[in-house]
């Protein structure tokens, strides 16, 4: 599969020199980080032991009393099996984040600076909500894990190191999470009786802009 995936990549058109060189590191390095994967994976399945049944990109849908509309959102991996619908003892989640090496500003050479990737010192506040999602799911009752990884290493946050992964700390983050739906739910209403051009138009001047997203905006000078 992961052989499949990188002859997919190779097709891809690079855009420009800068593009083509971030291509070529990142073939180096896609095979090296899904390694890392498979380490932690193996560490929180237990070393030398096959896998327990696991299920990956199950989708979930809340249906909260407070929102009008289910939340969505597709949990990476849950290690265990069922009975009745409900899991298995030793059951448990893993979300899934991968951190890839950057590349900076062009040097008088021609070439670009690589900034290397780093595994956080403590998680994204955005992923901790996403895991409380997931974990919300079975009622905050199995263990969810937090696993970053890079091209030489990884790094696992669950409730023995990460107060947001706590019983506690999920159940403050979901509602976090359910506060926010409540306001884009109230903001979408604003605008309901208006046509679709309008409701963009009106969203859009009233929300702010996320500039600083590391993709999302680079769409090049002229937009």
């Amino acid at each position: 599969s992961l052989q499949e995936a990188i002859e997919k990549f190779k097709e891809y058109q690079t855009l420009d020199d800068k593009d083509q060189i971030k291509k070529d590191h990142y073939l180096e390095t896609i095979g090296p980080t899904t390694k890392q994967i498979f380490l932690a994976l193996e560490k929180l399945t237990g070393f030398g032991s096959p896998f327990p049944a696991v299920t990956c990109e199950k989708c979930i849908s809340i249906n909260h009393t407070d929102l009008l509309v289910p939340i969505l959102g597709r949990s990476d991996f849950e290690f265990g099996s069922f009975s009745g619908g409900v899991p298995s003892p030793g059951f448990f989640l893993v979300e899934l984040k991968t951190i890839w090496d950057r590349f900076g500003k062009q040097k008088k050479d021609g070439s670009y600076t690589l900034i290397k990737a780093k595994l956080p010192s403590s998680p994204s506040e955005t992923h901790l909500t996403q895991c409380a999602f997931y974990s919300s799911v079975y009622d905050y009752k199995f263990p969810i894990y937090l696993l970053y990884a890079c091209s030489d290493d990884y790094e696992i946050f669950d409730s023995s190191n990460c107060p947001g992964l706590t019983k506690q700390g999920l159940k403050k983050n979901f509602n976090k999470l359910v506060s926010v739906a409540k306001r884009r739910e109230r903001m979408l209403l604003r605008y309901n009786d208006l046509t679709r051009p309008e409701i963009i138009r009106n969203i859009v001047a009233d929300t702010d802009p996320g500039f600083s997203h590391p993709f999302f905006w680079n769409v090049g000078p002229e937009f």
